[in-house]
C-alpha cells in the first residue's frame, strides 16, 4: 500500500515537475524577451526563479541505479584492475565481490552492508575504492523492494 502511495504521489507531481522545467527553460532563454522587460528580467531576478524552478523539476525526477564504475585502483603509483563479480543472487538483492588483481588471496574479507533506505549501493562507491586496496570487498546490493513482486518471498528486518 505505502508504494502505491508512493507512485501516486511522484505521477501527481510528474506533471508539476515538467512544468517547472518549462518554465525554467524559459526563463533562461535569452532570445525570450521577457528576460529584459519583465520586473524579475530587470531587477535580475530572473535566474533565482529560474534556479527554484530547475530544483523543483529534479525533485521528483525518477534517477536509474547508477553502475558502479570501479575498472581500476591505484596501489603504490600503479593502477591494479578491479573485477566485479555476482557471487549470489537472489530477489531481493545481490552479493557483490570486487578483487583487486594483486591482492593476495588470503587478504581478510570485508563485507559491506549497504543500507535498506531507499538509495541505491553504488552510493558506496568511495567507500569500496578506499576499501579494496587492502581488502577482499563484498557489498549487499539491494533491489528496489517495490520492483519484487510478493511471490518471489516474504522480506522484512528479521531477514535483513
Amino acid at each position: 500500500m505505502l508504494y502505491h502511495a508512493y507512485e501516486l504521489q511522484r505521477s501527481w507531481l510528474s506533471s508539476a515537475s515538467a512544468w517547472a522545467a518549462i518554465g525554467a527553460e524559459m526563463m533562461t532563454n535569452p532570445a525570450n524577451p521577457a528576460n529584459y522587460a519583465s520586473p524579475l528580467g530587470y531587477l535580475g531576478m530572473g535566474s533565482i526563479a529560474a534556479s527554484a524552478l530547475e530544483v523543483f523539476a529534479h525533485a521528483s525526477a525518477p534517477r536509474g541505479k547508477p553502475a558502479w564504475g570501479i575498472e581500476s585502483v591505484a596501489v603504490d603509483g600503479k593502477d591494479d584492475p578491479v573485477v566485479e563479480a555476482t557471487v549470489v543472487n537472489k530477489p531481493f538483492g545481490d552479493l557483490k565481490r570486487f578483487h583487486r588483481a594483486g591482492l593476495p588471496e588470503d587478504a581478510p574479507r570485508l563485507l559491506i552492508v549497504a543500507p535498506m533506505s531507499g538509495h541505491y549501493a553504488t552510493l558506496l562507491r568511495g567507500t569500496v575504492e578506499r576499501m579494496i586496496e587492502s581488502y577482499q570487498v563484498y557489498v549487499t546490493d539491494w533491489a528496489d523492494a517495490k520492483t519484487v513482486p510478493l511471490s518471489d518471498g516474504h522480506f522484512d528486518l528479521d531477514d535483513y
